[in-house]
């Protein structure tokens, strides 16, 4: 499964939330930069993998909260990683979390 809602980190450094969110109104996420340099993209916008995936379809309104969200690896040298794991519940984003910044 690849996602074309990856919004690319601008200027992230190591050990950083940033707030992920573009001119479009329908943009939800964040990511998160741990210390190893890896990188954890979570997004529920319009789109992605999550609970708003149809939401673009139907011109619905997108939801602010979801139950689950679509996550991505990024590597140190700003490259998706692996496949984008779809409709993740919050226990499955932490754990997604532990495994970016253990590798």
């Amino acid at each position: 499964m690849t996602s074309t809602s990856h919004a690319a980190r601008s200027t992230s450094r190591v050990g950083e939330f940033t707030l992920c969110h573009g001119t479009d109104t329908n943009r939800r996420g964040f990511h998160i930069t741990f210390e190893n340099g890896w990188t954890i993209s979570v997004q529920w916008g319009a789109g992605t993998y999550s609970d708003n995936h149809d939401a673009f379809l139907a011109d619905a309104k997108v939801q602010d909260t979801v139950a689950e969200a679509e996550v991505a690896f990024i590597d140190p040298q700003d490259a998706i990683v692996g496949e984008v794991h779809a409709y993740c519940s919050p226990a499955k984003v932490l754990a997604l979390m532990t495994e970016a910044a253990s590798r």
